[in-house]
């Protein structure tokens, strides 16, 4: 049985290895992390997704319930005002308001809501997990990180990311946005850089 190398060892190893060899050597592992983490967010998009729709789900009874338990037999008709129920039984009209029944159903709601926000989030991050993935691989693949099949995985990781920061607050969003604009576009200058500097080789 082999002996294991000793973190000395792995070491050593690791400083004799070559720019690119590094490069992939790191790629690799990182894209063993990107793998779990974009497993753990599946799972975790999938719990909140029927988390948040449940809740919606019981928001959604309890107040259909509180309503019958007020006019009997009755048809909802939403309109000007509010709410209009309509008793099948002596035809009288009432109108709720759009926030009543308060209590537990708005509370479930909100819940529901979040939960399902939540789950967008998270398939976002999903995709720019994907994305980064992508870049990862190329990279590796490639004799130089500035290659034409990264720009556009790039482009899109960096539109969800502004997309999320803009949610969480606009003028940080917007800051966001034009800093990864120019980064992106530095990058594709490199690209550029790079194609030339090929064809003169």
């Amino acid at each position: 049985m082999e002996n294991k190398p000793t973190r000395e060892e792995r070491r050593v190893a690791y400083a004799a290895l070559s720019s690119k060899e590094k490069i992939q050597h790191d790629g690799k592992k990182l894209l063993k992390i990107l793998d779990v983490v974009r497993k753990v967010l599946h799972v975790f998009a999938i719990i909140s997704c029927v988390v948040g729709i449940t809740f919606i789900a019981i928001s959604a009874c309890h107040k259909s319930m509180e309503i019958q338990e007020k006019t009997g037999i009755v048809e909802m008709v939403k309109g000007q005002g509010g709410i209009h129920v309509v008793s099948v039984l002596d035809g009288e009209t009432i109108t709720l308001e759009e926030d009543t029944p308060a209590g537990w159903d708005k509370f479930f709601m909100q819940i529901g809501v979040y939960c399902v926000m939540i789950s967008v989030v998270i398939i976002i991050f999903m995709m720019i997990t994907k994305f980064l993935k992508r870049i990862f691989s190329q990279v590796m693949n490639a004799e130089t990180p500035f290659c034409e099949e990264s720009k556009l995985p790039l482009r899109k990781i960096f539109v969800l990311l502004t997309i999320v920061i803009f949610f969480q607050d606009q003028m940080i969003g917007l800051i966001c946005g034009f800093v990864f604009l120019y980064l992106y576009r530095l990058f594709a200058y490199g690209c550029e850089l790079q194609v030339e500097s090929d064809e003169t080789l």
